[in-house]
Parts: C-alpha cells; sequence; structure tokens
C-alpha cells in the first residue's frame, strides 16, 4: 500500500475538458531570505493527479509560506497547443493562520 502524500494537487486541462498529464510539478517554500526553494518534485499521473509529491518518512511541513509551480509549457507543447503561460505558480497562504484555528478548537 502506498502512503499518501499531505500535498496533493489535481491539475485539469479545461481546454480539452479532461485531466492534464505528466504535467511537472514543483513544490517550494519561502525562506526567511525572501527566495524560494525547492521541497520536492513530481508529476501528474494519467488522471492529472500528483498524489506522491512528498515521499513517505519526510518530516510535516513546518509553518510558512509555500508554492506549487506547475510546468505547462512543456505540457501544452507536447499536445500541439499554443502556451499562453509557461509555467503556472499558485502560492498558499501562510499555515500559521489554520495552525492557530486548529489549536483553539
Amino acid at each position: 500500500m502506498s502512503h499518501k502524500s499531505p500535498i496533493t494537487c489535481h491539475v485539469l486541462d479545461s481546454t480539452l475538458g479532461k485531466p492534464a498529464k505528466f504535467v511537472a510539478v514543483e513544490l517550494e517554500q519561502l525562506t526567511q531570505d525572501g527566495e524560494f526553494i525547492s521541497l520536492a518534485k513530481g508529476a501528474t499521473d494519467a488522471d492529472g493527479r500528483a498524489s506522491q509529491l512528498l515521499p513517505a518518512g519526510v518530516a510535516p511541513l513546518a509553518v510558512g509560506t509555500y508554492k506549487m509551480v506547475f510546468q505547462t509549457e512543456a505540457y501544452f507543447s507536447e499536445n500541439n497547443i499554443q502556451c499562453f503561460y509557461p509555467k503556472v505558480e499558485r502560492l498558499t497562504a501562510s499555515t500559521s493562520v489554520l495552525d492557530e484555528m486548529c489549536t483553539s478548537i
């Protein structure tokens, strides 16, 4: 049985109306220096899901700011579709707010 990564994503190609297969995905963390560093790299599967981004045994993520970078240019090129954005970055809010809400319940 495979482990479940605490961070997953599902990428859909709205131009085709189906999952985006084999899109490269990178998880990055914002450092105190204001730079993003790579924590993990992976790709979506045939269903457009990246469900094994963080390997088993990785320590829980610290409170902070993270982003996922989706390398869309290669995906669209592979599918002979003109690409408007070569990559898409999805920034997540600081997890400290969520942690505070959960501990105050």
